[in-house]
């Protein structure tokens, strides 16, 4: 059996049998990774073998101790099964041996995944959550990450796509450990912890040491680009999920990329690269509802004169049109004005009104310049007495990149 030195100086003599102590290194081991006030830790003054009855056997020496794993019933129903004999069900703390809850599980399991690395261990605790749970994120998440670490990162890039209607991940800020007030006794699928930062490093070393046949470059580059995004980590996503958007023959994981990108662009507001990477999205899968309600989320934020042309490419997506408003420079005569040239590369005919009235102006552009544009009236119609320095409405269709 297996001796784990757990706390004393040397020769102290204080050490804990058997390898179903894990859970009690959970809270060892996170007590002393977390920044906790002085004094504010947690308590493991030693485990208790825990008899048949569920009280302590006063035999057991103090210093050596173990944690027993009861046998349980195989044949228990679904979602009431109880954990695996190999798994530890108890933790001793203040003083008393506590029964470990299903959300337990989830910090038993992560303390095999990112201390002792231990797969096999580290699923079957999470297994044991989800049997109860099936729908609990976290813990479903847990698992894809599972599957990268057990070299099945194909598998966990099928799981990490995302529907066009779907965001950027919440960015992982919880790192490693247990807190002080850890519920390591409920039953409540409302208390297990989002999935630590750490396992999505971990997953990511794991996946830089496996490069990918040519052939599955996408997916590889797909999940790697997932898993740096939540991380926040949104450059090297970019980087990663750029190629697999512009790829013709990477079908399914170009388009979704594509998606993923426009998202990355407006979470760093980059407005004319969100709106490419729509394009991109648009050219591959159609008008998709879910890409035009982006576009229009995008063109909502392009509420600045300086974006006008961007916002008006947005439209032009989607057949819509935009609304610019520019000042007259001069005049040419009657019926004649000099406007500044709109930001917006409008396309086809143009109505054309004041600001303060909805009288639509029977207009057309005579000169488009790179400086200013001709606006004229009908031959003969002298039209509103337009002084410079008074604004024109301009509405069309945009020309589109």
């Amino acid at each position: 059996m297996q001796i784990i030195d757990v706390a004393g100086p040397p020769g102290a003599g204080r050490r804990l049998r058997g390898a179903t102590l894990a859970l009690a290194l959970v809270v060892l081991a996170a007590g002393a990774a977390l920044a906790q006030e002085a004094g504010d830790v947690l308590e493991l003054l030693a485990l208790r073998t825990v008899g048949d009855d569920g009280g302590p056997e006063s035999e057991a020496p103090a210093e050596e101790v173990e944690l027993v794993a009861p046998v349980f019933c195989d044949n228990a129903a679904p979602g009431k099964a109880a954990p695996p004999a190999d798994l530890p069900r108890q933790f001793f703390w203040k003083s008393r041996v506590h029964e470990l809850g299903r959300v337990g599980f989830v910090y038993l399991g992560d303390y095999y995944l990112v201390e002792e690395r231990n797969l096999d261990l580290a699923e079957r605790a999470y297994a044991y959550v989800l049997d109860a749970w099936p729908e609990c994120g976290p813990v479903q998440l847990r698992m894809d990450l599972l599957r990268v670490l057990a070299g099945d990162w194909l598998a966990a890039a099928e799981a990490f796509q995302v529907g066009l209607d779907e965001g950027l991940p919440p960015v992982v800020r919880q790192d490693y450990g247990v807190e002080r007030d850890a519920p390591l006794t409920s039953a409540s699928p409302a208390d297990v912890p989002p999935a630590a930062a750490i396992l999505f490093r971990q997953a990511l070393e794991h996946l830089r040491q496996s490069p990918p046949p040519r052939q599955l470059a996408a997916p590889w580059r797909f999940l790697a680009g997932r898993l740096h995004a939540f991380l926040g980590e949104y450059e090297a996503a970019l980087r990663m999920l750029q190629p697999v958007a512009g790829d013709d023959r990477a079908a399914p994981w170009h388009f979704q990329a594509a998606s993923q990108c426009a998202e990355l662009y407006l979470a760093t507001w980059r407005p004319e690269q969100a709106l490419a990477s729509l394009e991109r999205a648009f050219a591959l899968v159609g008008d998709h509802p879910a890409l035009v309600d982006r576009l229009g989320a995008l063109v909502d934020r392009l509420d600045e004169p300086a974006n006008a042309g961007c916002a008006g490419a947005a439209l032009a997506l989607v057949g819509g049109t935009v609304r610019e408003i520019v000042p007259v420079l001069g005049s040419r005569g009657p019926g004649r004005w000099i406007l500044a040239r709109p930001a917006t590369e409008f396309a086809g005919p143009l109505r054309v009104t004041a600001p303060d009235s909805a009288e639509l102006l029977d207009a057309h552009v005579l000169y488009r310049g790179g400086d200013y544009w001709l606006l004229c009236l009908p031959l003969g119609e002298a039209g509103p007495g337009w002084e410079p320095g008074q604004e024109v409405v301009l509405e069309g269709g945009v020309a589109s990149r």
